[in-house]
């Protein structure tokens, strides 16, 4: 997993293949945040740009998740979430396996015991992070300490194929 700010993320071009074609089609599009919410075609055969707004709740469901064929970038634009993490290696129970089509793995819920234990970051305005194949996530949580419900949020997933 990859976290920082998205003004630094050219410090991290190299670490993934096709990044940098991917950034350069990604400032392109110009603002992103005035999208309209749905997937598209970034760079073909190689990237797709998912826009996203949900406001993160209670009620909403934890979904914990793997790929292998993509990198998830995700880029937060309005609003404020967390996400968890843990290591391919320390993955939960599977509760549906990987499904080719979809590239994902989906897992059960860490429980309170798991060794270790997830991280836990939030995800503000200008953040972003990677998933990589060996990482384990959960995205859109509520942010700490909100009571009720949070902000809308305005994200952006890319998802970059890695295997070609």
């Amino acid at each position: 997993m990859i976290y920082d700010r998205f003004d630094l993320i050219d410090r991290y071009a190299l670490l993934i293949p096709g990044l940098p074609g991917v950034l350069a089609a990604l400032r392109m599009r110009g603002p992103l945040d005035v999208l309209p919410a749905g997937r598209q075609t970034l760079v073909p055969h190689k990237a797709d740009l998912i826009i996203d707004r949900y406001t993160p709740s209670p009620d909403r469901p934890v979904v914990w998740e793997s790929h292998r064929r993509y990198a998830d970038i995700q880029l937060m634009f309005a609003g404020e979430e967390r996400f968890g993490w843990l290591p391919a290696s320390a993955a939960p129970p599977v509760k549906d396996a990987y499904d080719v089509e979809r590239d994902a793995c989906f897992y059960q819920p860490p429980s309170p015991m798991h060794a270790p234990p997830p991280c836990y970051l939030p995800l503000r305005v200008g953040d972003f992070a990677v998933f990589l194949p060996d990482d384990v996530h959960a995205p859109g949580l509520m942010p700490e300490g909100q009571a009720v419900t949070a902000a809308e949020v305005t994200k952006a997933v890319v998802k970059v194929r890695l295997d070609q």
